[in-house]
């Protein structure tokens, strides 16, 4: 047998074997018949008033915004301020706290001090459960800024401690601070305000101490 002769063969045997290969899925089928295609029906789009209404729910309030409720109330405040080789500042004023967006909240509204040392404070206290931290965003007629802190709560010692950065306003250098929030029972409770110094201890800057009225 010649080499064409092999190889056409080869090709010819090669061919039937991919027609038998074919067979079975022929088998009870009508020659010429068409299998019909299966439809899906398309689901619907979600309605904005489940996805709204599911967003609402996931965001209810935890446990952890009642440890934030010793904060609410109307105070009277006694600011100390401290500076290195300065005298100490103080200051007294008033505090309003509530819950603010369905008890998911605490909006902290403070003024104290009159003429040029008066301070206006508006301080957004909660909780981010999906970085599972207490959180403070902070704006005050002595920054130009938002400072935003980040910390946990103990509630062994019922404080929370945060921590954040912020500039100077006098001379635009970049900060970190922490505070320190204290409950003392159900009539009192602190803010310790403290600058990180490089190779020292932190530097407490800021002491306010709360009584309810």
């Amino acid at each position: 047998m010649s080499l064409n002769a092999s190889g056409r063969l080869c090709v010819w045997a090669a061919a039937l074997l991919a027609t038998a290969a074919g067979l079975p899925a022929l088998e009870g089928q009508d020659k010429g018949a068409t299998q019909p295609t299966a439809t899906r029906t398309p689901s619907p789009p979600p309605r904005m008033e489940d996805t709204l209404a599911r967003s609402s729910a996931a965001s209810q309030p935890g446990p952890e915004h009642r440890w934030l409720e010793p904060l609410i109330g109307s105070w009277k405040i006694e600011m100390t301020w401290y500076s290195p080789g300065a005298p100490t500042l103080r200051t007294s004023g008033t505090s309003e706290n509530r819950w603010i967006l369905g008890g998911r909240f605490v909006l902290a509204e403070a003024a104290a001090g009159e003429g040029p040392t008066a301070i206006e404070d508006k301080t957004l206290y909660g909780y981010d459960r999906w970085e599972r931290k207490f959180f403070s965003l902070g704006l005050r007629t002595v920054g130009a800024g938002l400072t935003q802190d980040w910390g946990f709560y103990d509630p062994v010692s019922r404080s929370f401690a945060l921590s954040g950065k912020d500039r100077d306003q006098a001379t635009g250098r970049l900060g970190v601070h922490r505070q320190l929030i204290k409950v003392l029972g159900p009539d009192r409770y602190s803010i310790e305000v403290f600058a990180d110094v490089p190779q020292r201890r932190p530097l407490k800057v800021l002491e306010i101490g709360f009584t309810r009225r």
